[in-house]
């Protein structure tokens, strides 16, 4: 079986490091695995690989085209050859909308989630990663398969050694923003007025972002408490990968993070309030231990040997029904 991912990228880093190790997974289930990057910024840019891609699909065979976004879906249906079968990864803002600072849907995002949705009709089946994001679309060839996650890569690890990897204080304690905070739908603006509320000095918050995909399991370990704020995602890997390496955790209820989170100790579910999110916040901080999320992820099927064994079921699905 033979698997083109088209996907968004850069010419620096190549292909997203989160499509790539699905992509590398399917590779160990003996899947034939290529990438297609679209390279080019903005709508203007994904316009643009549309004949790229129609000419690559012309001079190579594939049985699915499988991408990663609901532009790249746009891009491979214009593309795609009547051989192609096709199958979109909606990834989360494609199917939810963008949003702006105060937490509405942009006039962009609410055309983004249309495109989505009509998209569907095209498809020869579409994966979702969260019951939310399933809920937006009407059609049966719609199936959840969250994000795995390489246990190999994110476990835990001594404290004191993470901490010392990435040069933080030990004096004091340590808040990971899981998120980049210039994007608005991260809501960075909750966590800033809820550490207001804290009153404590003896408090650093840290950023998740411009951190190699293989150093982030050192930030992870060397937390004190990993916060997401987001006003919306679709099953944020973030929230997997702290459970992996057992960070304790404060998170929205987005996406799938309730069901991700389910009972474990030291994990706390939070509303938009800043108030409730410094709450919390403490909570977290007294817990003042590792958690068992990693035993959580393993139980729920999300290591990426699992979740690769179920995409595979589903290409064998797309080409038994259609050949």
């Amino acid at each position: 079986m033979r698997v083109l991912f088209v996907s968004s990228g850069t010419t620096d880093e190549g292909v997203n490091s989160l499509i790539r190790d699905q992509g590398e997974s399917l590779k160990e289930q003996g899947i034939l695995i290529e990438y297609f990057i679209i390279k080019n910024k903005g709508i203007s840019g994904y316009l643009r690989n549309i004949l790229k891609l129609k000419n690559h699909l012309k001079k190579n065979q594939y049985d699915i085209i499988h991408a990663h976004y609901g532009l790249s879906g746009f891009v491979a249906l214009i593309a795609k050859q009547k051989r192609n079968k096709l199958i979109i990864s909606f990834m989360g803002t494609d199917l939810m909308g963008n949003v702006s600072r105060n937490g509405t849907i942009t006039i962009l995002g609410r055309s983004l989630v249309t495109v989505s949705q009509l998209l569907v009709k095209n498809a020869d089946y579409v994966i979702v990663k969260s019951q939310a994001m399933a809920n937006k679309l009407v059609s049966a060839k719609v199936s959840i398969i969250p994000n795995g996650l390489d246990l190999k890569l994110f476990h835990s690890i001594d404290k004191s050694f993470a901490l010392s990897r990435v040069g933080w204080d030990k004096q004091f304690q340590h808040i990971l923003f899981m998120s980049d905070p210039k994007r608005p739908e991260k809501n960075y603006l909750l966590t800033e007025t809820a550490l207001n509320y804290l009153e404590n000095c003896n408090i650093q918050l840290h950023f998740l972002n411009h951190i190699s995909h293989n150093e982030v399991v050192f930030y992870y370990n060397a937390s004190d408490v990993c916060l997401l704020s987001s006003y919306h995602e679709g099953s944020p890997n973030v929230i997997k990968e702290a459970m992996a390496c057992n960070c304790p955790i404060v998170s929205t209820n987005v996406g799938d993070v309730k069901w991700l989170l389910g009972n474990t100790d030291g994990c706390f579910i939070t509303s938009f309030e800043p108030e409730d999110v410094a709450d919390k916040i403490k909570k977290a901080l007294k817990f003042g231990q590792k958690t068992n999320g990693c035993n959580r992820i393993i139980e729920l099927g999300l290591d990426a040997k699992n979740v690769a064994r179920e995409i595979l079921d589903l290409y064998k699905k797309v080409l038994k029904v259609y050949n």
